[in-house]
This record gives structure tokens, C-alpha cells and sequence, in this order.
């Protein structure tokens, strides 16, 4: 329905704290998802301002409303472009715990997008939207951490057994890689096999050659064990 992102863009402006009971869950989902599509069709409506309800949503302190305003500045759409206010109303939100701005404040920090890269401050950032199972940030610290030394190697792996366990297929993917190969920790080809084939299962065509090599090493023992497990968690309804 294309007046439902208008409606609760309109509600979203602090205060407004009589959004429909039916709406609750759209809004929780359109809150926590990436903006720019959003941006983009509400653009499109001559009838509507949308940058003065993300400025009035903003100044009442919303964190969405924040991370609204914060696209606006980084496109240059409604006001001219500025990436340092962009970062500062990202990190206000990110601040009250809105888990898409901490992803999207380590990201800045990470590229140097409205101020100078500060790998530590990114990662402080991604870690908190981590925490709160966002799967992003949690792939990119896997991948910060790849690049470390030694042993710090293994907190790579821990993430993305995180982001598996909700059901990501590149997550799932990069760890059955890592068990292949002994990254991030102790190689293990029944571990491997087994996030491989659900990362395929999820629809990671990449995953393919690597179940398919596995199946060719492994013993019946191992396979029978590996296929019971992945059976288990790919029933619909169970966790991995």
C-alpha cells in the first residue's frame, strides 16, 4: 500500500505516540531497515514535505526520525549535501540504541564518511549493533577481524557463527569457508560440510563446489552424522 511509509513517517514525528496497534510491527520493521529506498518514493509525492517531518521527527530527538534526516543529508535531497551532519544525527540515534544507526555510524567511521577513519570507534559501534543481532555488522566483523593477527583471528569465526545462527546464507557460506580452510581457527570438514549445505540450502550458490568436495572426503559415518544435523536445522521453524 503506497500511503503506509507516508503514514508512518508522519507518525514517527515525536510525541506522536498513538500509532495503531496494527501498524506497530510495519513501523518496528521499517525503523530498523535500511533508508534508501524510502527516501527515494517519498520524494516522489508532490504532496508531501518529506524532509520537514524527518527535521520535525529529528528535533523531538526520534532516533528513526534521526536516521531519516541523516539520508536527506547524505544524498543532498531537500537540503544541501553534509556528511558531518549526516554522521552527527547517525550517531545521536545510534546513541539511543537504534541498532541500524550503529551499524551505519561504524560504517562512517570505518570509510571516513563525514569525518577521518577511526577503526577502533568503528568497531565499538559495529560491536553494539552486533549485539543486538544485526547480521551487517556482524559480517563486517567478521571481516575486520579476518585481517587481524594470531589469534584475534577467532573472534571472526564467533561472528559469523552469530549471523548463521539467525539464517544468513553469506554468513553461513563464509563460515563452512572458514572450517574448509582454518580460518579463524581449527580446520574441520564436518563443520564445514554442514554450513556449507545450509548456506546452499539458503540459496549460496557459491557454497556448491565446496559441499560437493566435502561429500567426496568425508566417511559415511561423518556424512550420516553432518546430514542429520543440517535435516535438524534446516525444519522449518528451528533455529540453526
Amino acid at each position: 500500500m503506497r500511503t503506509l511509509p507516508l503514514l508512518l513517517l508522519m507518525c514517527c514525528v515525536a510525541g506522536c505516540a498513538v500509532l495503531p496497534d496494527s501498524l506497530r510491527p510495519s513501523f518496528r520493521e521499517h525503523s530498523d531497515s535500511p533508508l534508501q529506498n524510502e527516501v527515494e518514493r517519498l520524494l516522489d509525492q508532490p504532496y508531501i514535505d518529506p524532509l520537514y517531518w524527518a527535521e520535525q521527527s529529528s528535533s523531538r530527538g526520534y532516533p528513526p526520525g534521526q536516521l531519516l534526516l541523516a539520508e536527506f543529508y547524505q544524498r543532498g535531497h531537500g537540503a544541501p549535501a553534509d556528511r558531518d551532519r549526516a554522521l552527527q544525527l547517525i550517531e545521536q540515534a545510534a546513541g539511543q540504541g537504534l541498532a541500524e544507526a550503529q551499524y551505519q555510524a561504524g560504517m562512517a567511521w570505518l570509510n571516513g564518511t563525514g569525518t577521518e577513519p577511526d577503526h577502533a570507534i568503528a568497531q565499538r559501534w559495529l560491536e553494539r549493533a552486533a549485539a543486538q543481532d544485526n547480521v551487517a555488522a556482524q559480517l563486517q566483523l567478521a571481516e575486520l577481524y579476518f585481517n587481524h593477527p594470531g589469534e584475534e583471528q577467532q573472534q571472526a569465526r564467533r561472528w559469523l557463527q552469530q549471523a548463521a545462527n539467525l539464517g544468513s546464507a553469506p554468513a553461513q557460506y563464509r563460515l563452512g569457508v572458514s572450517y574448509l580452510e582454518g580460518s579463524g581457527g581449527p580446520a574441520d570438514p564436518v563443520e564445514a560440510y554442514v554450513w556449507l549445505s545450509l548456506a546452499l540450502l539458503n540459496g549460496e550458490q557459491r557454497a556448491r563446489a565446496g559441499v560437493e568436495q566435502l561429500a567426496g572426503q568425508l566417511s559415511p559415518a561423518q556424512l550420516a552424522a553432518a546430514r542429520q544435523r543440517i535435516n535438524t536445522s534446516a525444519a522449518p521453524g528451528r533455529p540453526f
